[in-house]
Formats: structure tokens, sequence, C-alpha cells
């Protein structure tokens, strides 16, 4: 059985990758390069002595998504992927909104009819204040896509979410000076070990002082 990393070449993704990989695990990585290196799998193979299954798509496309369930042994998902870029999607928010939310519909879509039901999202350093909803697009596809999963949940709850959404002010993703890379990647392994059918949860990750706090949350209390 495989887990299924979608953005595995981003930052976040590619650490996860190799912690995952370093612990026995098979890997499966989708990602388009439209945020990430492709030179990063070399590196992702030298750090965790391992190799891995990539496909270079698109999660846009249904066809290809099917290929992924297709052709492995999914276990669950850890999603990563969307387009990152807030100075480029304020100035083409249709087309963001279509990357970002298509991706995740057709993954979700893909996932229920291969009965494969186990996913960590990986949600928006932009929610604050007002959750995000009306500071950014970036901001408001992930609260989006938070929304999307607690229906698709409703609807289906044999499902397993568990939503990672970061609380710093937007610009502030973590770096390296912040937090080791490694440290954030196991909070991710932890939560997919740790779901549980039929169950739909949210954290708050914060980071302070290199430190982590991560809080289980009511993401949608108030809306």
């Amino acid at each position: 059985m495989a887990i299924l990393i979608t953005g595995g070449a981003g930052y976040t993704g590619s650490h996860v990758c190799i912690e995952l990989l370093k612990e026995g695990y098979e890997v499966v990585i989708v990602d388009n390069f439209l945020n990430s290196n492709p030179e990063t799998l070399a590196q992702i193979r030298e750090k965790s002595g391992k190799d891995f299954k990539l496909y270079a798509m698109d999660l846009a496309h249904k066809e290809i998504v099917e290929r992924i369930f297709k052709e492995n042994e999914i276990e669950g998902v850890i999603h990563f992927a969307g387009v990152k870029s807030t100075g480029q999607c304020k100035d083409q928010p249709i087309k963001y909104y279509h990357t970002n939310l298509t991706s995740t519909l057709m993954l979700c879509e893909v996932m229920s009819e291969y009965n494969i039901k186990k996913m960590v999202f990986s949600s928006s350093e932009g929610f604050y204040g007002d959750n995000g909803a009306q500071s950014t697009v970036y901001g408001s596809a992930k609260l989006m896509i938070e929304r999307i999963l607690k229906e698709v949940y409703t609807v289906d709850n044999s499902w397993g979410i568990k939503i990672m959404r970061y609380l710093q002010p937007e610009g502030n993703v973590y770096t390296r000076e912040d937090i080791k890379a490694e440290d954030m990647s196991h909070i991710y392994i932890e939560a997919f070990k740790q779901i549980k059918e039929g169950s739909f949860d949210t954290y708050a990750i914060n980071i302070s002082n290199k430190k982590i706090l991560v809080e289980e949350i009511d993401a949608f209390s108030g809306y």
C-alpha cells in the first residue's frame, strides 16, 4: 500500500516524502511543477535512500487521477497540491480558483470511486482574522476546499479527513529559520497515521520561537 502525496515536490511535501520513505512507506508523488522544482526529486531520493513513483501531471483531469489509482494500491492521500503564488492569483482569480478547486474535486471523486477515503489536507496560513475569506484569493480558495471536504464527509461519513491549518499572518509561511522541516513533516505523518474512519478533524498549527503547537479546533463554528 502506498501513500499518495500531491504536490510532493514542494517544500513541505518533499520533506514529508523523505520522512515517509525513511519509515519504510511506499510513496507515490504527483506534481505538475508549477510551484516546485523537478530537481527536488533527486534530493528526496538522496536523503531517503529510497525510490518512489512519480506522476508529472495535473490533478484537474479525471483520467489522469484515475490512472494513478488504477496503477497503484493507494492507502490514502496527503494533499499539498495547489497554486500558492498570491501575487499572481490576485490578478487571475478565475484561473486560480479553477486550478485549486477542480484538482481537489477530481481527487475526491476518484478516491470515492475507489473507496479510498483517507486524507490529510494542508490548508492555509492565510486563515486569520476573518478566516482569510475576505483577505486573499489564496485564503478564500483554501477555505472553499475545507468546506468541500466538510460536505464530502457530511454526505458520506465513512471518510476520515484531517485538515491542518496554519495560523500565521499571510506571508509568514514557516521557513528553515522558524522550524525544522522534518518536525513539520512528522506532524503530517502522525496526522495521517491517526486518521480514523468516520472522522473529520481540523487542527491549528502555530509556530512560535521555533516550536510547533498543534491544537484541534472547531473550524466552522459561526459559519
